[in-house]
């Protein structure tokens, strides 16, 4: 039975269900695809929302999201804005809520980030090529890091210290694609 020339009613086991038709079907396949074309600069304005890592991972989806998301990757990638506040602990918890990854030091580092346990190798190098890493050297502040005043702070703001991989390749700057030093 046909209702309209967009549904058809199919009866099974004596239930009724409404069935879009092959033609609606297709239109409704064409739509999901229609993401890959969207503008430019509609894809940056959303792009300009997420995180780095988010960014990262949408270069990934088509060669058109690729391109818009570069636009957006190279500015989240760049140097830190020091303007947002003049106070180090409030800048770094904004930082980290970007997604970058923050590793505080003086003589042996703190490294702050979102943990996820469980990756690959593969997986902790893809993060990183994608994710901004901010050093803070925190000599001029000797016992900074010891009071643990900072670890409350940042770990109510809902990160922690840092316990996957990514710590022991972070542990060297040499290794890090986007890194940025900088002084307290």
């Amino acid at each position: 039975m046909s209702i309209s020339s967009d549904f058809t009613i199919e009866q099974s086991m004596g239930a009724l269900t409404l069935e879009p038709t092959t033609q609606v079907q297709k239109e409704a396949d064409q739509r999901q695809r229609d993401w890959a074309s969207l503008p430019s600069e509609i894809l940056v304005n959303i792009f300009d929302r997420l995180n780095s890592q988010n960014v990262g991972e949408c270069r990934e989806v088509c060669s058109s999201w690729k391109a818009s998301a570069e636009v957006v990757r190279t500015e989240k990638l760049g140097p830190p804005d020091l303007t947002e506040s003049h106070n180090q602990l409030e800048m770094t918890i904004h930082w980290l809520k970007m997604g970058d990854y923050v590793v505080l030091h003086n003589k042996n580092g703190r490294f702050f980030h979102k943990c996820v346990t469980g990756l690959t190798n593969e997986q902790v190098t893809k993060y990183l090529n994608n994710t901004r890493v901010i050093y803070l050297n925190a000599a001029a502040w000797p016992g900074l890091l010891d009071d643990g005043e900072w670890n409350w702070y940042i770990k109510k703001a809902g990160f922690d210290e840092c316990t996957c991989q990514a710590k022991n390749i972070t542990s060297i700057p040499g290794n890090v694609k986007h890194k940025y030093m900088l002084g307290l």
